[in-house]
Parts: structure tokens; C-alpha cells; sequence
């Protein structure tokens, strides 16, 4: 039987899984499209986002979606998505950091004409679905057009699992919180925002429901996708 208590006893992943991460680079003049993956709690750029079978691993944005979509530059974004572990002190960055550092790494690797304008399509594991939506609501206020272009660029969104109306999961997470305060190593701003209640919730929100009237004003689509598990979570039950 696995190990509950794994995820939380792992070592701290090394700052060479954090940032943003270029996987297929077909070249400018093929490119017509940024694809952007980001993962969830306790996620990792890579490992979400693989399959391992018969000791062969497939790292599908990599390995597969070239196939189908050649003209894409496709990226991982990686960052400190753990709420608790045991073993380390965890990170104290709140989802807006997370959202923040995104937003930058990514508009700097756009800053070519080639590339400025050039659409972008977010996909998102859980948590990394707000860190997407909280990047997006922060682009649109940005002073500077460079960095609000990332938000008026967008053209779609999927969402695996993403929590858009918090998750009952929080409150799993905490009691892990609660048991790592004891050694000071979890990071209560990351579980909180799983809250139902949270404001952070609240922001995005109110942030896309800002975008979407100005898509739809412009008459710009935005396509969006959501998927989520249709059978329960051994040992938590449904997650919604």
C-alpha cells in the first residue's frame, strides 16, 4: 500500500525545477502559437506532465503534442507548489508570487515582434490553474503594454481539476499543515487559498470576470476547457 505521508516526506525539489521551462522551439517563422503547462500542488514541470509504463516514460508536451500541433512553442512552468512537507521548510510564496513570476518569465520570452502578439494557450493541473487565472487578472491592470499584452494574447484555457470554487481538499491539506507547524514547514498561504471562502478566490474571480467582459466587448473569443475526475480519490472521496 503507498505511503500517504510520502508527498510529505520528499527532500525540497532543487531550483532547477523552478521557472520557465522551453520544451519544442519550432522557430519564429514557423511558430503561430504559445503553449504553456503549468502544474499543481505538490507538482513538479516534468513529472506532472509524464507517464511511466514498462520502465518507458512519456513526457507528452514533448514527446506527443509535437505531432499534433507542429507549430506551437510549447513551455513548462515550474514553481513552489508544495503546501507541506515534513522533511524541509517549505516556500512561503503565495499564489500571486507564483502568478507574478509567471507573468514575467513568460512575457520576457516574447518580446520580439515575431513573438509580442503571437496567441498563448494555458494549460493547468489544479493549483496552476489559479496561478494562471491570478496571471491573467494581473496582466490586464499592468501599467506597462508589454506585460498586458500576456492577458490579451491568451486565446484559451484548459483546466484539469482546477478548484475555480475552492475545494473541500483544503481541508486534507491542512490537517497535514497543521501536523508540519510543529517543525514550521508548511506554507498556510497555499492551503488557504483552497479555502471556499478565501479572498484570494474571491479576486480571480472578480479579475476574469473583468476579462471576460472585455473579450466579449471586443469581440475577441476566449476558449476554455474543464476537466475533472469523475471518480473518487482513495481515502478523500469526489473532488470538485
Amino acid at each position: 500500500m503507498p505511503n500517504p505521508f510520502g508527498k510529505l516526506l520528499e527532500r525540497a525539489p532543487p531550483s532547477s525545477t523552478f521557472g520557465l521551462k522551453t520544451l519544442i522551439d519550432p522557430g519564429d517563422s514557423v511558430a503561430l502559437v504559445d503553449i504553456v503547462f503549468i502544474h499543481g500542488l505538490t507538482g513538479r514541470w516534468d513529472e506532472t506532465w509524464t507517464c511511466t509504463e514498462g520502465g518507458t516514460s512519456v513526457f507528452w508536451p514533448k514527446d506527443l503534442l509535437p505531432g499534433d500541433i507542429g507549430n506551437a512553442r510549447i513551455f513548462s512552468f515550474g514553481y513552489d507548489a508544495d503546501a507541506v512537507n515534513l522533511r524541509h521548510r517549505v516556500s512561503n510564496e503565495t499564489v500571486s508570487h507564483h502568478a507574478d513570476s509567471l507573468l514575467l518569465k513568460l512575457e520576457r520570452e516574447r518580446r520580439t515582434n515575431a513573438r509580442k502578439t503571437r496567441r498563448i494557450v494555458f494549460v493547468a493541473h489544479s493549483l496552476g490553474g489559479l496561478v494562471v487565472e491570478k496571471a491573467l487578472c494581473l496582466s490586464q491592470h499592468k501599467a506597462e503594454a508589454h506585460l498586458r499584452q500576456i492577458a490579451e494574447s491568451t486565446m484559451g484555457m484548459v483546466f484539469f481539476g482546477t478548484p475555480h470554487l475552492g475545494a473541500d481538499l483544503a481541508v486534507w491539506a491542512k490537517v497535514g499543515a497543521d501536523l508540519a507547524n510543529l517543525l514550521r514547514k508548511n506554507n498556510s498561504s497555499i492551503v488557504g487559498v483552497l479555502e471556499p471562502s478565501s479572498e484570494m478566490l474571491a479576486d480571480i474571480r472578480d479579475g476574469l470576470g473583468e476579462l471576460f467582459r472585455r473579450r466579449y466587448e471586443s469581440r475577441d473569443s476566449l476558449f476554455i476547457a474543464c476537466f475533472w475526475e469523475a471518480l473518487p480519490v482513495t481515502g478523500v472521496g469526489e473532488v470538485e
